[in-house]
């Protein structure tokens, strides 16, 4: 049986369409090489032997002109040629040829037939000019199985458009497939290959029927709706069932069609197109969008074929790890802002308006992660990736092994988006507990923030407020003509050994000799604990200062025990709490495990009162007081209102060598205090 088609043809720059109609019959894949385009019929190059089928189209008709015969004739002209397609590829062959190679062929039709005439569009993206269109008649007896009866079609149009009248058909239950090389949503580019999908349809009170990827996958659900049902299903509601769950499968609701009931549904997903305006049209690009991804043809084509295959059996898409791979690869698009460059590729087709399918892409991936709708009442939340088939799967807020994205729900868009810095390493801060608290990251552990009272807001601090430390050398040169300073310090760099007599590695000395190098000018006055490592550090900052007459004094105040009221809880707390900078910085800053310390602020103040004050007179401009972390710690808890970013405990921040507090006394007794350092960081 032979069809004849009548067909749009439309202009833009195409690719190569041939050819041939002599006794080789050679045909050449159409669009793999710039096909011209002709302003007006007169234009045309002559028709002869040299180029018998050559083809061009023609701007001003929107028509492809093939020459055969020495003569340039369109698809009405089929007296002596016909032009037929398979796989991407176009032939112009003789009547004569054609007869003898008939695989359309007439059918003896038993029963009454019907006269069809219908048109549509096959899409993935649009399938190319050269796919073929085949239709096979369904046998309804059959649980709607293909019969031997069917008949081929050719698309010759652009934008993916097929048509074909007076068809005589026995059954109005047809399957209608497309094959050829389509456009890529993503790049915008032809196919590699070429791709087969169906549709299965009901043609009553019907002239149209579209091809995508929706009717593809609703097929095999299709099938065995039907086929459980024992053929008692009636074909149209089993489709309706079929494609609410291929939809619901993608994490998609159509406004007013998807929550209807059976008997009200009167859209199929054969009526979807890619363009226009409409939630269908979206969810139908959003669809071929995400199974097409960065994958080569056969791979979406298997991926299509798994995910049918899988929504089979039971209407739900079983595969987690293969939907948490789609969703993936959309988020990443999606925070690279690559959604943008799809539209843009899509757009240069010009075939239509392109509709809203970002939205539904955001919704899978959001809801593929387990994420809550984006809407008012979830505005500013927070959220991680839990899924663990995710290659950013995080198993808490903080745990960054495999990434640190973190997501929001954005209050004006009310859509989820990648969190910024300062969105996801605050949340749950809250309102600081002082003005200019610093606090570090939840997620970016390197980034600092600071609180500000005045806006009542944290934000980004800069490398100075983070560190919350000043350079000694800028203290001491600051120093006001009246004022005098100790510098109470962590001793240098150390040996492993932490008893009486551990030194100082050799970078540790190097360290103090260059903190005495940098404070030129008068003589200092030093004190030290009565450890090795202590008066180490105080000794070699006189030499690095080139200081030959100088003492150091040992004070027992200065000792790493001042603060401890009982040894043996101490050791108790520090073997099951974590260590001793744990249990230190609680206690200086929370005041936890009190009964193992003195109270902190009357010791402080007897340290002050009893050595730092008492021993101003001996001081010239400045002196260097070598101590113990376990002393400058909770000293510069006191000192600055336990504002010292030193809260190990809180952000695994302990005091560094020679860092630790400038204690700026006047002329008038009035005592200030500034966190200091001598190396990089205050902080280690």
């Amino acid at each position: 049986m032979k069809i004849k088609q009548a067909t749009s043809l439309f202009v833009l720059l195409l690719s190569l369409v041939y050819i041939g109609c002599d006794s080789s019959n050679n045909t050449t894949p159409i669009e793999e090489s710039p096909l011209e385009v002709i302003s007006t019929v007169d234009n045309l190059p002559k028709c002869d032997n040299k180029n018998q089928g050559e083809t061009h189209i023609v701007g001003h008709e929107e028509t492809l002109y093939f020459c055969f015969n020495e003569t340039w004739q369109t698809l009405e002209d089929t007296t002596h040629f016909s032009v037929t397609c398979k796989d991407g590829y176009i032939e112009v062959i003789s009547k004569a040829t054609d007869s003898n190679n008939n695989s359309n062929p007439d059918f003896n039709f038993i029963g009454p037939t019907f006269t069809l005439g219908f048109y549509g569009y096959a899409q993935k993206g649009p399938f190319m000019i050269g796919s073929s269109i085949q239709v096979t008649e369904l046998d309804s007896s059959q649980f709607y199985r293909p019969s031997q009866r069917s008949f081929d079609g050719c698309l010759f149009s652009k934008n993916g458009r097929f048509e074909f009248t007076n068809v005589q058909v026995l059954s109005r239950y047809l399957q209608v497939s497309a094959s050829g090389f389509y456009r890529n949503e993503i790049t915008g580019e032809r196919s590699q290959k070429t791709l087969t999908l169906k549709s299965i349809v009901d043609m009553n009170n019907r002239d149209s029927v579209n091809i995508n990827v929706l009717t593809h996958l609703e097929s095999g659900r299709l099938e065995q709706l039907i086929a459980t049902s024992g053929g008692y299903l009636p074909i149209n509601q089993a489709k309706e069932q079929a494609a609410k769950e291929v939809l619901k499968a993608f994490e998609i609701d159509i406004q007013n069609w998807n929550n209807q009931s059976i008997s009200q549904n009167t859209m199929h997903v054969e009526d979807f197109n890619l363009f226009g305006n409409s939630d269908s049209s979206a969810a139908l690009l959003a669809i071929s969008i995400m199974l097409q991804g960065n994958r080569s043809e056969d791979e979406v084509a298997n991926v299509i074929n798994q995910i049918s295959d899988d929504l089979k059996g039971d209407g739900y898409w079983n595969d987690m790890n293969l939907k948490t791979k789609i969703a993936d690869w959309l988020m990443v698009q999606d925070t690279s802002w690559q959604y943008n460059s799809i539209r843009n590729n899509i757009s240069q087709w010009n075939f239509g308006p392109i509709p809203n399918f970002e939205k539904h892409l955001r919704n899978f991936w959001s809801k593929t992660y387990g994420f809550e709708a984006c809407n008012e009442s979830t505005a500013g939340q927070v959220k991680y990736v839990n899924n663990n088939s995710s290659a950013f799967y995080a198993s808490y807020y903080s745990h960054i092994d495999n990434t640190k994205l973190r997501f929001i729900c954005d209050a004006s868009s009310k859509m989820w988006r990648a969190a910024r810095d300062i969105e996801k390493d605050t949340i749950g801060f809250g309102p600081g507990k002082y003005d200019k608290e610093i606090r570090e990251g939840l997620v970016n552990t390197g980034n600092f923030y600071l609180y500000e009272q005045s806006n009542l807001a944290w934000r980004l601090a800069t490398p100075q407020e983070a560190d919350g430390f000043t350079d000694i050398l800028e203290v001491y040169s600051q120093l006001a003509a009246d004022e005098k300073v100790f510098f109470v310090i962590r001793h240098a760099e150390r040996t492993n050994d932490t008893g009486k007599d551990g030194k100082l590695t050799d970078n540790g000395v190097n360290q103090a000799k260059k903190l005495g190098a940098s404070l030129v000018g008068e003589d200092f006055f030093y004190a030290s604990s009565d450890f090795f490592r202590a008066s180490e550090t105080c000794r070699n900052i006189a030499v690095g200062k080139g200081q030959s007459n100088y003492k150091i004094e040992t004070w027992e105040a200065l000792s790493g025990e001042w603060y401890i009221l009982n040894s043996s809880k101490l050791e108790s707390y520090k073997n099951s709490n974590g260590g001793g900078w744990q249990v230190f910085s609680k206690w200086a800053f929370l005041n936890e495990y009190s009964d193992a310390f003195y109270d902190l602020e009357k010791r402080s103040e007897e340290l002050l009162e009893d050595y730092v004050f008492a021993n101003l007179s001996k001081v010239s401009r400045a002196g260097v007081l070598c101590s113990h972390d376990q002393l400058v710690v909770p000293l510069l808890a006191y000192t600055t209102n336990k504002h010292a970013n030193v809260r190990y405990y809180e952000n695994k921040r302990w005091l560094n060598y020679l860092s630790g507090v400038a204690i700026i006394i006047n002329s008038k007794g009035e005592a200030r205090y500034i966190p200091i350092k001598s190396l990089e960081t205050g902080t280690m």
